[in-house]
């Protein structure tokens, strides 16, 4: 019998309210709380986990970039 572990991933990231919401429009299911970003990601499955990992940390850095 195998074991289900729920894996629960929150991201927070502080900054300025116009580097917020760039990156609030780029990644769905995140929202803005007290000039904080958060990101929240609930799964069972290691692969989705690891794939919104990936996924959310290029859309930072993509964000991020185009606003240098």
């Amino acid at each position: 019998m195998s074991r289900s572990r729920r894996i629960s991933i929150k991201i927070s990231l502080k900054g300025d309210k116009r580097t917020l919401e760039s990156l609030k429009k780029a990644l769905d299911g995140s929202k803005v709380v007290d000039k904080t970003l958060v990101i929240v990601f609930d799964s069972d499955d290691i692969g989705d986990a690891r794939a919104f990992i990936n996924s959310t940390l290029r859309v930072i850095n993509a964000s991020v970039n185009s606003l240098i």
